[in-house]
Order: C-alpha cells, then sequence, then structure tokens
C-alpha cells in the first residue's frame, strides 16, 4: 500500500507547509505552498528555487494578487478611459452624445468608439467621472448628463461665470447590469458651443471604473 505521504502532486495535492515567515525555507520546489500565520501570507513556487505571492484566477481568466503590503492587484477589473483628441462641437439647445474619439484602455472591451457608449459585463457598482473643457459665451449655461438605458441618472450645470474657458465635471457611483448602455450628452441653453479636444487627452474625457 502507498503512503500518504508518498502520493506526489499529480496523484493527489502538492505539500503545504506553514509556519512563521521567518521561517520561509529558502530552496522551494516547483509546487510548494508556504503559509506564514504570524504574517498572513501565502506563498507559491511556479519556478524552482522561487517563492512568489499567491495570485487566483477563476476558469474565465479573472485574476487578483495581494501583495506584501496587502495591497490587491486586479488587472482585469472593469475599467475604461476614453476621451476627445479633436474638439467636438455642440448645436444650441440640442441635447447631443459626446463622441469620444480616443480609447485610453478598456480592460474588457466594454467601450464602442461606434456607438460611443459604455455596456458592462458584469452587474456591480460602477464609478463614473467625466470632464469637459468647453469654449461658452456670457449668458450661457450648459448641462453635462449620464444616461443609462436612455433615462438621465445624473446631470451636472454649470454657468457661464468669467473669460471664455469653463469646465464642467459630471461624478456618480452607478448600480449597474450586464448589458445597461450608458453614454454621456450635452446640452446648452443658447449659441453652439465647443468641447474642447487635446491629442493626450487632457482636456475632455470620460472614465468608468468597476468598484464592486
Amino acid at each position: 500500500m502507498t503512503e500518504h505521504r508518498n502520493f506526489n502532486g499529480m496523484d493527489l495535492h502538492q505539500p503545504f507547509i506553514y509556519g512563521v515567515d521567518s521561517k520561509l525555507p529558502a530552496t522551494p520546489s516547483r509546487g510548494d505552498a508556504y503559509f506564514a500565520y504570524d504574517t498572513q501570507r501565502l506563498y507559491v513556487c511556479s519556478s524552482q528555487g522561487v517563492w512568489s505571492f499567491a495570485s487566483f484566477s477563476s476558469k474565465s481568466g479573472e485574476s487578483f494578487k495581494v501583495d506584501a503590503n496587502g495591497i490587491i492587484s486586479m488587472p482585469k477589473q472593469s475599467s475604461v478611459k476614453v476621451y476627445l483628441t479633436s474638439s467636438f462641437a455642440v448645436s444650441s439647445a440640442i441635447s447631443t452624445i459626446i463622441e469620444w474619439d480616443t480609447v485610453d484602455w478598456d480592460t474588457q472591451n466594454e467601450y464602442s468608439l461606434v456607438t460611443h457608449s459604455f455596456v458592462p459585463k458584469k452587474d456591480g457598482k460602477y464609478l463614473s467621472i467625466c470632464n469637459a473643457h468647453l469654449a461658452l459665451t456670457a449668458g450661457d449655461y450648459v448641462y453635462l448628463d449620464l444616461y443609462v438605458n436612455g433615462t438621465i441618472k445624473q446631470y451636472s450645470r454649470h454657468d457661464f461665470d468669467s473669460g471664455n474657458i469653463q469646465g464642467n465635471k459630471n461624478i456618480s457611483v452607478q448600480d449597474l447590469k450586464a448589458g445597461d448602455i450608458l453614454y454621456m450628452k450635452y446640452i446648452n441653453n443658447q449659441n453652439s458651443d465647443t468641447i474642447y479636444g487635446h491629442a493626450n487627452g487632457r482636456y475632455s474625457s470620460w472614465s468608468i471604473h468597476k468598484l464592486m
């Protein structure tokens, strides 16, 4: 009869060692794991002789990692940033979808440059941050509106104060379902306005990040 301790990792499981962090073995074998109960760190060896902190992934490829300082990395968490490289003209008193022309990043491919909308793949709480750099004239007031499935969920008004260049921000947290359609619209009370673009996106942009 083969004793339990004689099975290898493919037959049963790899040896799991635990102890204090200072007793971490210096030369692990590939497949070893060590739990330091005093620091609550889990070490794994995926390359012969080298420890690394454990990371976890599902069959779908989603993953997260906790480093030695307790910082969690979620490289595939939903996050997107789009911006204008060219200035965008808006007609007087017409609610207009902002046509962001450049994607800075999009970890889950949830933004469309065709429809200028964000469609989440997972339910959750999402942070939306939009900034518009505007050219206004005296007497203007403008709205920067976040729409979800055709309904305004958050609006932000800015009234002309002084100078030609103004700024308007729209920031909110939304409870979204997979398949919801989000976009930003702009409307003013008079005149034709301009939302400024810039080559590196520093004037006008929209970013969305899944929080939980």
